[in-house]
């Protein structure tokens, strides 16, 4: 019956991609969702298997993930209780930290995320949301080592090389490393395209006009616009209205 029942549970897992607009020095977080309703899944991707989770972990998880907008504390109290009846419940670790990174307690956010790597080492999610939290507290080099670990778990995901990329360009200062990982990130996005594949056109375009070559800026930024209007996705083009100008892109 809990396997029957756990095809209709979905356990919701953070994937980040960020922009950050040059002009104000800041990231926006972009938040998707992969959902998981098959316990053989988690099985098969390395994660504990939720088919033997106790049916109260399930619903304290449940009722968090329900609220984690609308009551992030509140939020926490129920993937706590969750974690404590279900101490490898992954999937609750790893939104525990998202929660935590919503309200800003940064240190509780990495406790979380390395608890969630102790239990599922080659977890890319975690590594990932980690590299986030490592920003927020302007690790540098350790954010940029998390983001490694991606791509090490698997050279396929293009977010550990977009993470890289934007970690060289904005925190590091590294314009040609930023450039060859921006550019790997956009190759590895065209093969699947995502939504917000415009963010990748984004970052390589803003690369290139920081390091002078406006030719390409324009390009690749113009690109960015329509891909982020073909998408729904019109907030997320952040470029400053100076660059445009100065790029003549309307």
């Amino acid at each position: 019956m809990k396997n029957i029942l756990l095809l209709f549970i979905l356990f919701s897992l953070e994937i980040t991609s960020q922009t950050k607009n040059p002009a104000e020095g800041t990231y926006t977080v972009q938040d998707e969702v992969m959902t998981i309703t098959d316990g053989a899944k988690d099985v098969l991707e390395g994660y504990p298997d939720a088919s033997l989770f106790d049916y109260a972990a399930i619903d304290y998880y449940n009722k968090a993930t329900n609220i984690i907008y609308s009551d992030a504390n509140l939020a926490a109290e129920y993937y706590l209780k969750a974690i404590k009846i279900e101490p490898k419940f992954v999937q609750a670790i790893d939104n525990l930290g998202k929660v935590y990174r919503i309200l800003e307690k940064y240190d509780l956010a990495e406790k979380y995320y390395k608890k969630s790597i102790e239990i599922f080492p080659n977890g890319s999610t975690a590594h990932q949301n980690l590299a986030v939290v490592y920003e927020r507290q302007k690790k540098y080099k350790e954010e940029l080592e998390e983001y490694k670990k991606v791509i090490k778990i698997n050279s396929q995901d293009p977010e550990g090389y977009f993470g890289l990329a934007q970690s060289y360009f904005y925190n590091n200062n590294e314009i040609d490393l930023a450039l060859k990982n921006a550019l790997k990130a956009l190759e590895l996005y065209k093969k699947n395209p995502p939504n917000y594949i415009g963010d990748g056109y984004q970052l390589v375009g803003l690369i290139y006009y920081y390091s002078g070559d406006e030719i390409n800026a324009k390009k690749y930024i113009q690109i960015a616009k329509e891909k982020h209007i073909e998408n729904d996705l019109e907030n997320a083009f952040t470029v400053p209205e100076s660059i445009l100008t100065k790029l003549s892109i309307e």
